[in-house]
């Protein structure tokens, strides 16, 4: 007798009862059937179950991504003595101390201000100045690269 034919008895089993339950006699104390099943075990059965889980990778910029850093003057203490905030998005700002042309770009980078470094100088007046064409490709805000000198060729 093959393992299938040994289980099977045992499947009707719960069958069984469920039917005998269910029968039309409303006195639940007389059975309507008794069923008794002898089965021998002579071999075992192993069942390996196994769980997979999908999870869906959260992508890199949603971890890097930290809340933007503060616009408020005070963000930009640790640069400038008397701070003036001149542009700020969260994401990209430009600030400089108060009463100066001393003037710095920043950009958010995990949730803290770093600074923008310029591409060049002025050869005129050696003030800081930008490519425009880098600044495009960095994603600078119109706005800003509205207010920083634009190097010239």
């Amino acid at each position: 007798m093959n393992a299938r034919a040994r289980v099977t008895p045992l499947l009707f089993v719960p069958l069984l009862l469920t039917v005998s339950a269910c029968g039309a006699d409303d006195d639940p104390a007389t059975p309507t059937a008794t069923v008794s099943v002898t089965a021998p075990v002579t071999e075992s059965v192993t069942v390996e179950v196994t769980t997979t889980t999908n999870v869906a990778p959260v992508p890199a910029s949603t971890t890097a991504l930290a809340t933007a850093p503060d616009c408020g003057a005070d963000a930009f203490r640790g640069d400038f003595s008397e701070p003036v905030v001149m542009y700020c998005d969260g994401e990209w700002a430009r600030a400089g101390q108060a009463f100066t042309d001393h003037l710095i770009v920043y950009r958010a980078v995990e949730g803290r201000w770093e600074h923008y470094e310029p591409h060049g100088r002025s050869p005129v007046t050696e003030y800081p100045c930008f490519d425009e064409s880098t600044l495009i490709a960095d994603g600078v805000p119109a706005e800003l690269r509205g207010t920083m000198s634009v190097c010239q060729d």
